[in-house]
């Protein structure tokens, strides 16, 4: 090595050693947060330096195998704190350096062993990443579905999926531990790193370097498509991989040439296992069929070169006979599942022909709504940004110049499944998995045009050295492309968390069911329950049902409680009142035909409200609840005269110094399905209500509260009562953070970060969480403030002796924006303390930390716009069809405005209230025909929205009103609508101009 490349080797170890001094910082900063400040990394990483320096004469090195090494000076000159994205960077600049090492020694190594080293390594990065972020437990709606047939063997909906739930099966019996649903949540993972496999391999058959092979690889298995789809029982991935593996046998059955007999029939032979996976992938999913054409391309090139005999032909035939067999599945478990009952030949072509869905197959959607377009790029830009794309296109170019036949076959399976994209009318996250293989074949483009970008330096330098360096530095960049994916999709595809509707099924059958009952549930519901009873046989005397609609539930509900049976519902149906009582058991509600009485062991209250309704008792599961939890209990009420009004019921939480710190929704008794004005006054209504707490409550004693209003009115019956304590210990687990940070207060507290949208609307409210955490041995009560500029600040006491050292809490603030657009610069101040407001500080820069400045732009929120809860605003609502018959379609258009970044996916509700004041017709739905949830909504962009409601053979003629409004679907909470003064004052907004007639 020269000494210019050994300074420059050193260089680049120094400023990596750095780099894992500013991570060590960042992810440990109580703990490491002295040992790894800027000056003692900087002295660490300038001795690593030296002795680098020192060691390269011994041992030396080619400076382009420590090229990688820079990729983590990017955590170094971006000053925003992202530990996952430093050692991401980190991990990726060793394991480069490693990797080019090997290349560069390509004499020592085959290239069966390269090839060795780069698919171990890709299967275990995606095996690692899939296995930290999988399901550990149930799931909901399909995943369910796929992980209880497993189980027994059953049938899923759609076109049954038998070979899914083969394999599914075969995964559940593994000896590895954890739930039997996380068992066959492994299937899918495993299934996603074959795909990955695949897409690897198909780069390499056309030609693409290992590196960019393995990038494009590795960047599929990242993709949010992709990787959502890993981590649950789901049928995507093994479509994935199947569809890899069809298209590298078409790939590699390609020949210039057919020399021999022999060479044909080998050919050909690769060409009987492609018919096999073919027939057998149609029993996983039945869109395989949209890689027809791209076969029919490369079997037709084939056939060019020589024809096969008959006898060939009919091979391959029976070959996709045998591999389309796995449907034999369906009429022989459908008797054991369906209570003996045969399957018929109808409902067998029902399921092969996936009739289940055609009817959201729009063909002509490519040339009526063009929309639909728009959409499908958006879908593409998702997994892999511009560069990603830009890849693609230099690759799909690359490969049609060299081999037009392969461009044609990738062309043909990319365009027929953009086209089902185009044509299927699904919502999220269906709608991005139908996509889930054009990624695939994006991907491979993508590897061939980083291959084109490198073999480019060739023709431009003339060193060989240049051109190694060139080399690693292209490489080196597109890397950035999965390493980005990694630390962007990691924190929201992550679902080693999700235990609550598990444990809510837990808490459900828990509760003293009578023997023998029906628990009618939503689709969301029956999930937790029906898995319990069939993965571990608890209360398999329940029958527990999902069904089509409401009429169906209310029949169902009718019969068996005609018939004697116990019914609970586990969803909201209307109009239960005039019929029934209604008692709630936990979150279920009972509907009956007698009244109850107060049961023993309640805690009793006898408290009248306004002299029409008593508050006999209540029960209490627990008086000590975590700040992220929530405080469930059943209050027990009676009528005492026929109530003047339907009054909701409302808990708080009040503190010490009565002030109120936490108020829950208002919500209609029994489920939300009683109204007080039904009440009879023989009858004592159960009520179960969950009050959830909120993570920023300062742990400590509360008082609790109950009180019965008017909906969105102050208005109540009778003053608030104190029902008990409720002590509240702090959250069981951190908080995830927007945004991180690390600034240093003189007083030992630490801010680790913050969430601060990035743009608002003038005159509004932006509110603003700030997240802390304190070593051990500070107690003492501080006051932190968030300042707007020449604005009021926005104080709050951290009662810091209530939060556990060591863990992250948090603290809400909200300011007000200013009037006129702009940027509204914010900063944190800590009452008495200076403060260091990051790594790179080197010195106090006084008790101020600066946030990111508000962006204030867009309109104010006009007079006449609807505003859901300072989270969404109405700011047009149109009626299309402003005449419309039973049978026809009403078109309705909105224009929506989020307000700020939202966690939630809110459900848009368009509801045709007739003359009678009843629903008929709706249509409830994520935003923009469910492609694009809430969560995703950028601040303070417009979403323009359409919806098509059917208006009902029976409706009543007359004058309609249309009914818009937001709800979450967990817990059926509609978002409020707020006046300008902020106060709640409906929970929809009404329009009129729709006549119905005959």
């Amino acid at each position: 090595m020269t000494l210019r490349e050994r300074l420059a080797s050193a260089a680049a170890v120094g400023l990596c050693a750095l780099a894992v001094g500013r991570a060590l910082f960042e992810t440990f900063p109580l703990q490491r947060g002295a040992a790894v400040g800027p000056a003692p990394a900087a002295i660490a990483a300038f001795i690593i330096a030296a002795a680098a320096f020192s060691a390269s004469a011994r041992w030396p090195l080619r400076f382009a195998a420590l090229i990688p090494l820079l990729l983590p000076v990017i955590g170094l000159i971006d000053q925003s704190v992202n530990p996952l994205r430093d050692w991401t960077l980190i991990t990726a600049g060793l394991g480069g350096t490693t990797l080019v090492h090997l290349f560069s020694r390509g004499d020592r190594f085959t290239a069966r062993a390269l090839s060795s080293v780069y698919a171990t390594g890709l299967t275990a990065v995606v095996a690692v990443l899939y296995l930290r972020t999988l399901a550990p437990t149930v799931g909901a709606a399909d995943t369910f579905e796929f992980q209880v047939n497993a189980l027994r063997l059953g049938i899923s909906h759609g076109s049954g999926y038998p070979l899914y739930l083969i394999f599914a099966k075969l995964f559940s019996l593994l000896p590895v531990g954890g739930t039997a649903a996380f068992r066959i949540n492994l299937s899918a993972a495993a299934f996603g790193v074959a795909a990955a496999l695949a897409a690897y391999a198909v780069a390499r058959t056309l030609q693409a370097s290992r590196p960019a092979a393995w990038i494009a690889a590795l960047s599929l298995a990242l993709s949010i498509g992709l990787w959502s789809r890993a981590v649950e029982a789901e049928v995507y991935t093994l479509h994935v991989a199947l569809v890899g593996v069809i298209l590298l046998l078409a790939f590699r059955s390609q020949r210039s040439e057919v020399r021999s007999q022999k060479v044909w029939h080998l050919t050909f032979g690769i060409w009987h296992l492609l018919f096999f996976l073919f027939g057998l992938s149609l029993g996983n999913h039945l869109t395989t069929v949209l890689l027809a054409p791209a076969v029919a391309i490369a079997f037709a090139a084939q056939w060019r070169s020589a024809r096969p005999t008959v006898r060939q032909l009919l091979i391959a035939a029976l070959c996709f006979a045998l591999g389309l067999s796995v449907y034999l599945y369906l009429p022989l478990r459908w008797p054991a599942v369906n209570h003996g009952e045969p399957m018929t030949w109808e409902l067998f072509r029902h399921f092969i022909t996936g009739q289940e869905a055609q009817g959201a197959l729009r063909l002509n959607a490519w040339h009526a709504d063009f929309g639909r377009y728009g959409i499908v790029a958006r879908k593409a830009l998702d997994q892999f940004g511009w560069a990603g794309a830009a890849a693609a296109l230099i690759g799909l170019g690359a490969l049609a110049r060299r081999k037009p036949v392969a461009a044609l076959i990738t062309l043909a399976a990319y365009g027929a499944f953009a086209f089902f994209g185009l044509s299927f009318y699904v919502p999220d996250p269906d709608y991005s998995s139908f996509l889930l293989p054009a990624h695939f074949v994006q991907v491979v483009w993508m590897a061939l045009g980083i291959t084109a970008i490198v073999n480019a330096r060739f023709t431009i330098l003339k060193s060989q050295t240049a051109r190694l360096y060139a080399l690693c530095i292209v490489n080196c960049a597109f890397v950035l492309i999965p390493a980005g994916l990694l630390w962007s999709n990691l924190p929201r595809v992550d679902a080693s968390g999700n235990w609550g509707e598990y444990r809510l099924g837990q808490y459900i059958l828990s509760r003293p069911l009578n023997p023998g009952a029906a628990i009618l549930a939503d689709s969301e519901l029956i999930a937790p329950l029906y898995y319990l009873q069939v993965a571990e046989g608890i209360r398999p005397d329940l029958e527990v049902m999902v069904l089509p609609d409401e009429d169906s539930y209310r029949a169902e509900l009718d019969a068996r409680v005609a018939a004697g049976q116990t019914v609970y519902l586990g969803r909201y149906l209307p109009h239960l009142s005039d019929a029934y009582y209604l008692h709630s058991l936990g979150p279920l509600t009972e509907a009956g035909p007698t009244a109850h009485t107060l049961p023993d062991g309640v805690t009793p209250v006898d408290q009248d409200f306004g002299g029409a309704i008593r508050l006999r008792g209540y029960t209490l599961d627990s008086a000590t609840v975590a700040a992220d939890d929530a405080a469930q209990l059943t209050l027990f009420w009676q009528a005492l005269k026929p109530p003047p009004g339907n009054y909701r019921v409302t808990l708080r939480l009040i503190d010490a110094d009565g002030v109120a710190r936490l108020t829950g929704p208002a919500n209609v008794p029994a489920g939300k399905m009683y109204p007080t004005a039904a009440w009879p006054v023989d009858d004592v209504v159960s009520d179960f209500q969950s009050l959830q707490l909120d993570r920023a409550l300062t742990p400590g004693r509360y008082s609790l509260q109950v009180g019965l209003f008017l909906p969105f009115s102050a208005e109540g019956l009778g003053a608030w009562l104190t029902l008990t304590t409720l002590t509240v210990l702090p959250p069981t687990t951190d908080p995830p953070i927007a945004h991180a940070m690390r600034a240093r207060f003189s007083n030992g507290l630490w801010l680790m970060g913050y969430d601060v949208p990035a743009s608002a609307a003038p005159n509004s409210q932006a509110a603003i969480t700030l997240f802390w955490q304190r070593p051990p041995g500070m107690v003492d009560p501080v006051e932190v403030r968030v300042c707007p500029a020449d604005g009021v600040c926005s104080p709050v006491v951290l009662v810091l002796a209530a939060q556990p050292a060591g863990r992250i809490f948090e603290s809400r603030h909200t300011v007000t924006l200013p009037a006129v657009a702009g940027r509204l610069p914010l900063a944190v101040n800590v009452a008495s303390a200076t403060a260091v407001c990051g790594w790179a500080e080197g010195a106090a820069s006084g008790g101020v930390c600066e946030l990111p400045a508000i962006a204030v732009e867009g309109s104010a929120i006009a007079a006449e716009a609807i505003n859901f809860d300072n989270q969404i605003i109405l700011e047009s609502l149109k009626i299309e069809t402003p005449a419309a018959a039973p049978g026809q379609m009403v078109v309705v258009t909105a224009r929506w405005r989020g307000l700020r970044a939202m966690d939630a996916d809110y459900t848009v509700f368009v509801h045709l209230l007739g003359p009678d004041g009843r629903v008929h017709g709706q249509v409830d739905a994520w935003p923009v025909q469910g492609t694009l949830p809430t969560s995703g909504w950028p601040p303070n962009e417009t979403i323009d929205d359409r919806f098509e409601v059917r208006v009902p053979d029976d409706a009543p003629p007359g004058e309609y009103s249309v009914e818009v409004g937001w709800y979450l679907l967990a817990t059926l909470d509609r978002l409020p609508v707020l006046d300008a003064s902020g106060a709640a004052i409906d929970d929809r907004f009404l329009m009129s101009g729709l006549a119905v007639g005959r």
